[in-house]
């Protein structure tokens, strides 16, 4: 699926060759004529990552501090690009005289063992590319790196071309530094309806091209077209003449559709696509969101939809990343955090006023304290702990200034 799925995202016009299209049973004219993948998965990612993230932490600085090393703030897109795409995202951690460096891997060159939800072994396979000075080339050299997390043997090793190299060295930390996690988002169901819908377009142009040059056959006869005949058929087209001898009692009839088949393809293809645009109601926010006013009632009512979605990914994405800064702390020489909060800030652009207009009106009828009011609204107030504690001292001091203004009335 992980495969099939970027190429769906890349667009990919090589996507439906042979191999493709056996595996799939379809119809060998079928091109990607239709996908919704692209624009359904930016949608996605631009509402999960929209602002930059927030931690809350014991240890915020130190995690910003391995943020920043990394660009983390970049790097999210490609880590949950991932997640969508393979329902899968792997990132590895390495300790370098710099600092802890992430890399996000393909899932696809990882290979993991676990023993309950421990990682026990890890493998990760690529290439790196150098420049040779002397022959004026770059070449490619393929590595490995294997991790081992056992009792009996704790141990990474290193390998170039199938040849250990002297980087092979003991697993000091009681971790595999790989985070491998996944989510239920699952983008495979609209391959499928793409599929169904381009092979549709590909039977229709077929049916179009019959009308516009019909097959001809003999009614009488009952004999074979000779392969003469066949080879001068298949190379006059259009509104070239064909000459096909058929004997003298051969008669020559066109071969027309029978029904509007034409028509009940139409309608299958659009019910394809309310389908997609139930299933999938990211693929229609992303028309509305860009075609005018994104407060709207359509806005609202397909936000319903999507909402939950990000919401779950947003929660699949937080695992991860909660992981990812416990090791790198660890590999820093620090302890793990002690908790972590990770804010993403609104979904929808709207979200916000709505939600301030509920906490006033709760207010309003004393339903609900500042504190609890400030704390709803972490996307304003960063530090709500400070902030209330500012919001008391204003109040004192305008209590204060009140009762000098009454006394000096009074004194009068």
């Amino acid at each position: 699926m992980s495969e099939r799925a970027w190429k769906f995202f890349d667009n990919d016009n090589e996507l439906y060759e042979d191999d493709y299209l056996n595996e799939k049973d379809l119809f060998d004219k079928t091109k990607l004529i239709y996908n919704p993948v692209p624009k359904t998965t930016f949608t996605m990612s631009a509402l999960t990552l929209q602002e930059d993230l927030k931690i809350e932490s014991d240890k915020a600085d130190k995690i910003k501090e391995i943020w920043n090393f990394n660009e983390f703030q970049l790097m999210k897109y490609n880590l949950l690009l991932h997640l969508i795409l393979d329902q899968r995202s792997v990132v590895e951690l390495v300790s370098t005289e710099e600092g802890i460096v992430f890399s996000v891997h393909d899932p696809d060159s990882v290979e993991i063992k676990r023993s309950g939800n421990k990682i026990v072994y890890a493998k990760i396979t690529g290439t790196i590319e150098s420049f040779d000075p002397e022959e004026k080339k770059f070449t490619e050299t393929e590595i490995e790196r294997v991790y081992y997390n056992t009792e009996e043997y704790k141990y990474i090793e290193e390998y170039e071309d199938g040849e250990e190299t002297e980087n092979s060295r003991p697993l000091t930390w009681e971790f595999i530094p790989v985070v491998d996690f996944e989510t239920e988002y699952n983008i495979e169901p609209l391959l499928d309806k793409i599929d169904e819908h381009n092979q549709i377009s590909a039977f229709l142009n077929s049916i179009f091209y019959i009308h516009g040059d019909p097959i001809i056959w003999d009614t009488l006869t009952g004999k074979q077209f000779s392969e003469d005949t066949k080879e001068k058929m298949s190379s006059s087209r259009g509104k070239a003449m064909k000459l096909l001898h058929l004997g003298t009692e051969g008669q020559m009839e066109y071969l027309e559709m029978q029904g509007n088949i034409a028509k009940l393809m139409a309608e299958e293809k659009e019910h394809l696509e309310s389908i997609v645009k139930n299933d999938f109601p990211e693929y229609v926010l992303a028309d509305l969101l860009s075609s005018g006013d994104p407060s709207g009632e359509a806005l609202e009512i397909k936000a319903i939809d999507v909402i939950s979605k990000v919401k779950s990914l947003r929660g699949d994405l937080s695992t991860g990343i909660k992981l990812i800064n416990s090791y790198a702390i660890q590999m820093a020489g620090g302890s793990a955090p002690e908790e972590q909060t990770i804010n993403y800030g609104n979904i929808l652009p709207n979200e916000l006023k709505k939600l301030i207009d509920i906490i006033v009106e709760l207010r309003g009828m004393n339903l609900m304290t500042k504190e609890t009011a400030i704390k709803k609204l972490p996307e304003l107030f960063e530090k709500p702990e400070e902030e209330l504690k500012n919001l008391e001292t204003e109040e004192n001091k305008a209590r204060n200034e009140a009762y000098e203004e009454l006394n000096s009335h009074v004194e009068s």
